[in-house]
């Protein structure tokens, strides 16, 4: 028989509540485990997929700045006799702003450095960046750069200017101190405007290059570059 409500024990009721409270909460906390077990596992699953395309997406960008730089050094040539820059190394790369041949805006400022990791962890880079947000040319004078002010190697002084072709180097990638792309490939800018691209695994197999050492970048200029093209470049204004 059952009991009227209006005669049950008055305790009864709130113990209810609670228990069903409790078995709600108990509901909540498990499904809520179980969500980030889920999102954790997907993460370790797709994270290492995020980090390779942001590394590619460095790598293409870092081409379509070597294209620029290209073309930019036609246009140097077009205005000084059909000849390149006649200083070596980093010079040779800043000269085309210095000259007034590149508009000085900050998007061709930044086409100077690697794009990703070696660009936003720059601190030079950034105080740059500044002084040209300020109103200022930060390299108002090319005798006084150095090698900190841009990310690529070019072409040394005393290796012709004329007559070069498809295997010729311009530019490369610097490697100073560290990898200007973070996944151990290096890429050079040719004299007919092409980018080459070295992987690290084409660096070991081609050129004699050891383990891929992420605090020991390969050298991308003068006479101990394992790739041959890059031996007529330099980091020095010489």
């Amino acid at each position: 028989m059952m009991r009227n409500v209006a005669t049950m024990d008055p305790a009864a009721v709130p113990q209810r509540e609670r228990l069903r409270w409790i078995e709600s909460f108990v509901v909540v906390l498990v499904l809520a485990v179980i969500a980030v077990g889920v999102l954790g596992a997907l993460s370790m699953l797709l994270l290492p997929n995020v980090v390779g395309s942001n590394l590619s997406f460095a790598a293409f960008a870092d081409e379509m700045n070597l294209r620029r730089h290209h073309e930019w050094l036609q246009y140097y040539a077009r205005r000084h006799g059909s000849t390149l820059p006649a200083e070596g190394g980093y010079q040779f790369v800043l000269a085309t702003w210095t000259s007034g041949t590149v508009e000085h805006t900050r998007e061709n400022f930044e086409r100077y450095f690697t794009p990703g990791p070696a660009r936003d962890n720059d601190l030079e880079f950034a105080r740059l960046r500044g002084l040209l947000e300020a109103g200022n040319d930060p390299w108002p004078d090319l005798a006084l750069t150095t090698s900190t002010d841009t990310h690529y190697v070019g072409l040394a002084m005393g290796r012709p200017r004329a007559g070069l072709g498809r295997n010729d180097a311009l530019m490369a990638n610097d490697n100073e101190d560290t990898w200007s792309l973070r996944d151990g490939r290096i890429q050079v800018l040719f004299a007919d405007g092409t980018v080459r691209s070295f992987t690290c695994a084409e660096l070991q197999r081609d050129f004699g290059v050891g383990p891929f050492d992420r605090n020991v970048p390969v050298r991308t200029w003068g006479p101990e570059a394992p790739i041959p093209a890059c031996r007529g470049l330099s980091n020095a204004a010489r």
